[in-house]
């Protein structure tokens, strides 16, 4: 792992919907909707790649390694998270684990806004799909898009765009 690079493995939400019954786990935004239970499931690596204000565009992926950061980029800024997760993960979760390790997310006024990028081996590109964008201060109606909802596989990363008036 190179310096600035952190791993992160998620904890288990516990949430209080997780107690009030099914008809409130339906509407909170940890609620696991496609997999099994994480007890059972190994959680796998996802390469998060942090930027401020916009994505990188798919010309900057082209160093699948390392991708380049945009021109406005500061360059002392680490771009690269490693987080832990399964399929079932949620923006919202994901959110909460960026603002863990990066202190610019978690500014007030503050969103999170998310990308999915992958290999299109078949046309030979990088494809970059926004995919939802959490706030700070709630986690909105992407908050609950799951990994597996974006058709997230092994080997894709996460391009995240921290979005504030105030950075």
């Amino acid at each position: 792992m190179a310096a600035g690079e952190r791993d992160v493995q998620p904890q288990k939400p516990r949430s209080q919907a997780a107690d009030a019954g099914p008809s409130a786990q339906a509407h909170s935004p940890t609620h696991r909707r496609h997999t099994g239970s994480r007890e059972q499931t190994c959680p796998f690596l996802v390469r998060v790649f942090v930027t401020r204000d916009v994505h990188r565009r798919s010309e900057h992926y082209e160093t699948w390694d390392r991708p380049l950061a945009p021109p406005s980029q500061d360059p002392s800024f680490d771009p690269e998270v490693h987080l832990y997760t399964w399929l079932d993960a949620s923006l919202a979760e994901l959110a909460e684990l960026v603002r863990e390790v990066n202190v610019m997310a978690r500014k007030p006024g503050t969103r999170l806004s998310f990308a999915h990028v992958q290999r299109d081996v078949k046309h030979h590109r990088i494809k970059v799909k926004p995919v939802g964008q959490v706030p700070l201060e709630y986690d909105g109606p992407d908050g609950a898009i799951l990994l597996a909802d974006i058709g997230f596989n092994d080997g894709d990363v996460i391009d995240v765009a921290i979005q504030s008036a105030h950075i």
